[in-house]
């Protein structure tokens, strides 16, 4: 919990059984609490599952990474997120501020973007599937803050996933969201 200037460098985690949103922490490959400057780098994280899902346990911070509870610059760069074989349960990258080069595969959510300083580059995103949540709908990218979102390839989605969703900020305070050169294809009927 809260570590700070920490590096996780070339680490491959497998079939974990990842817990559902009702549980606290949240569970995840990696799960930073509250920590900042946490950097990820040349992972291969692949074959989660959520447990029992419940309502909302797709678009929480369960699944391959998750930064929550004020955790502040996170980076992931070069890491390959791999869902299947289940390829129905969890977030790819819950969080971070620079999320750049990844690949991620074969999960109902790609990204979910909660960090209002998010750069979002250079990531592939493709097989986002349909999830077990009956209350999510799938996407590559969700940005509920504000960020840049930029030269990215999105493709090949479920039928009803978006590619990427910008949602409005709370109240009167709104985002300032910059989404340039991303290059979508393939991305059923939305």
């Amino acid at each position: 919990n809260s570590a700070n200037y920490v590096t996780f460098d070339n680490l491959e985690i497998a079939n974990e059984a990842v817990n559902n949103s009702d549980s606290w922490p949240p569970r995840s490959g990696i799960a930073v609490n509250g920590g900042s400057n946490i950097t990820i780098q040349n992972c291969y994280i692949h074959g989660w599952s959520i447990q029992n899902p419940i309502a909302g346990s797709d678009v929480s911070p369960t699944g391959g990474i998750a930064f929550y509870n004020g955790s502040t610059g996170g980076t992931v760069q070069n890491c390959v997120l791999d869902g299947s074989p289940e390829s129905n349960s969890g977030v790819g990258i819950y969080g971070g501020a620079f999320i750049h080069g990844n690949t991620i595969e074969n999960v109902p959510n790609g990204m979910v973007l909660t960090d209002p300083t998010a750069t979002v580059t250079g990531n592939q995103v493709f097989s986002v599937s349909y999830s077990v949540d009956p209350s999510a709908s799938s996407h590559a990218i969700f940005a509920y803050s504000s960020g840049t979102i930029s030269n990215n390839i999105v493709h090949d989605l479920a039928p009803g996933a978006s590619a990427i969703v910008l949602e409005a900020g709370p109240s009167e305070l709104g985002n300032t969201q910059y989404v340039y050169n991303n290059l979508v294809w393939n991305v059923g009927d939305s």
